[in-house]
């Protein structure tokens, strides 16, 4: 096993490791940076390796323009934008516990369209959560370190970058598919 020491100012410790969730040791915290950014660099050398396919260079092309955000009716297109919009928002953490995070923010944004127009109190969404392995000690750690802005990770708010859903007021979100 490797220790490393390394030194950091007090003013961006004390930012960052208020980042760094409760149900986690800080140690636990560094080792997962340490691997994502490990798994970054594979990720990057992958995206300068010549594509096999078309469709693949398609894919690749950084300064292609986003896909248009559909709206039909059988809902499945819509969750599977939704699904985009968060995997490409940096959220916190890998593997199952990045996955149930994904999962529930996308029940959420499911909960939001079933009530199109209606004000749904945070406090409802929250619960939402609670029915996930998001890798959080409980709703509410969820959701101020996955949901809520993070001007320290340089992530908005999740729900709000989803389709179609705006904050209505201190607390309140709701969902009008003409946004989306």
């Amino acid at each position: 096993m490797v220790k490393y020491q390394f030194e950091i100012s007090d003013e961006k410790w004390e930012k960052w490791k208020n980042t760094v969730p409760r149900s986690k040791s800080l140690e636990a915290r560094i080792i997962e940076l340490i691997e994502a950014d490990t798994e970054d660099r594979v990720l990057e050398e992958m995206d300068n390796a010549p594509p096999s396919s078309e469709l693949e260079q398609t894919e690749q092309r950084e300064d292609a323009p986003p896909e248009p955000s559909v709206t039909h009716d059988d809902g499945k297109s819509v969750r599977e934008e939704a699904e985009r919009v968060l995997r490409g928002l940096d959220l916190p953490g890998r593997g199952d516990d990045l996955e149930g995070r994904i999962e529930a923010l996308l029940e959420m944004h499911d909960f939001l369209r079933e009530r199109e127009g209606e004000r749904v109190e945070a406090g409802q969404l929250r619960e939402i959560s609670g029915r996930h392995a998001h890798g959080y000690a409980d709703a509410g750690s969820f959701w101020s370190n996955c949901v809520k802005k993070n001007d320290a990770q340089e992530r908005p708010n999740a729900l709000k970058a989803l389709p179609g859903v705006r904050e209505a007021g201190s607390g309140e979100y709701t969902y009008d598919r003409n946004n989306a």
